[in-house]
């Protein structure tokens, strides 16, 4: 009897345990209870690195040879012939390259008088001044008073970029402010790294000659000298106001100047 006595208690002492919680067993989890860990520093997915990279730097010279052409149109055709000088500036240093000069500028092997500006300022760093035919850029094909195109080539290894000048005169010729109106200088800025396929001339200025009595104006003081490139067009495309001693209106009578030059454009 105390043997079943013993048996009864060791049963009821292990049904008790049998309900507790324990360490080798835990109740189910219902999956819709389930949280997931917030990312961690070891557990953190980071977005990739940019690849550094060089930027390419752009060419400062031409590659190959590149062929170009001038194209004048006249927008007021002259009574008498109209003269014309076209040159290259590099802008570093080298000598300017003639692309077009009128024979008559250059009679007895040298400049003459007119187109102050390039005279000047241009043929005096031209190289060569001559060659094989006379003088560098001079044609048997160059025209007055009429449109013309003048196709020239810039040499591998030259600056992409580069100015294309264009000085242009009229004899005989008066406004509001000169008995002979002096040279009209026009520039054209070439960019050969852009895509543009056409570069536009503008008027940029005036060049006067010193001794020549009919481009000496009374109305501006001081006079610039010969082959200084004067900024103020309006002394050759405006009226003198003379009430103010100033500028007046356009001057759309002096279209033979003013639109002598009608289109003028560097094209590729």
């Amino acid at each position: 009897m105390r043997y079943v006595l013993i048996f009864f208690v060791a049963l009821c002492v292990a049904t008790i345990l049998s309900g507790c919680p324990g360490t080798t067993s835990s109740p189910d989890i219902d999956s819709e209870q389930a949280t997931t860990n917030p990312p961690t520093e070891t557990n953190r997915i980071e977005d990739p690195e940019p690849i550094p990279t060089t930027p390419q730097p752009v060419a400062s010279t031409t590659s190959v040879d590149t062929t170009l052409d001038l194209v004048f149109t006249l927008g007021v055709t002259p009574a008498m012939k109209n003269i014309y000088a076209a040159w290259i500036d590099f802008g570093n240093g080298t000598p300017f390259k003639n692309i077009r000069v009128c024979p008559s500028l250059v009679q007895g092997g040298g400049p003459g008088s007119a187109l102050t500006y390039w005279r000047e300022n241009a043929y005096p760093l031209s190289s060569p001044k001559k060659d094989e035919t006379g003088f560098d850029a001079i044609s048997s094909s160059t025209v007055f008073q009429d449109n013309f195109s003048v196709r020239f080539v810039i040499p591998a290894g030259s600056p992409i970029r580069f100015t294309v000048w264009f000085e242009t005169d009229y004899s005989f010729n008066q406004n509001d402010w000169f008995q002979d109106q002096p040279s009209v200088v026009y520039r054209c800025d070439v960019d050969l790294s852009s895509s543009n396929n056409s570069f536009s001339f503008a008027l940029v200025g005036w060049a006067t000659i010193s001794g020549n009595a009919g481009m000496q104006s009374p109305y501006i003081t001081p006079m610039p000298a010969s082959g200084v490139l004067n900024t103020e067009t309006r002394y050759i495309t405006h009226k003198r106001n003379t009430s103010t001693g100033g500028f007046g209106d356009a001057d759309t009578s002096n279209s033979i100047v003013t639109k002598m030059v009608g289109n003028l454009v560097v094209t590729r």
